[in-house]
């Protein structure tokens, strides 16, 4: 998608909004790195997926972030080669 495009869609305001909710360093690092998909099939997943979480967390509540904190930092670790 070209720029001008995603300036007129304010596709920045929509990522930093994403990435103020964000709940985690790792979910702040994804956020950012999305960008916008023309691809059908690919979008038609992807709204599944949305559609599946946010069907998880009516029915189950949020998931606890203290284990994804856990994963994060070991992630981390493994990133810097410390393991």
């Amino acid at each position: 998608m070209n720029e001008k495009t995603l300036r007129v869609l304010e596709f920045d305001k929509i990522i930093n909004k994403l990435v103020s909710l964000t709940a985690s360093p790792l979910g702040k690092e994804l956020a950012e790195a999305l960008v916008p998909d023309t691809d059908f099939v690919r979008v038609q997943k992807a709204l599944k997926e949305t559609s599946d979480g946010v069907t998880f967390i009516a029915r189950r509540g949020s998931p606890p972030m203290e284990e994804s904190m856990i994963y994060e930092t070991a992630l981390g670790e493994l990133r810097l080669g410390r393991f």
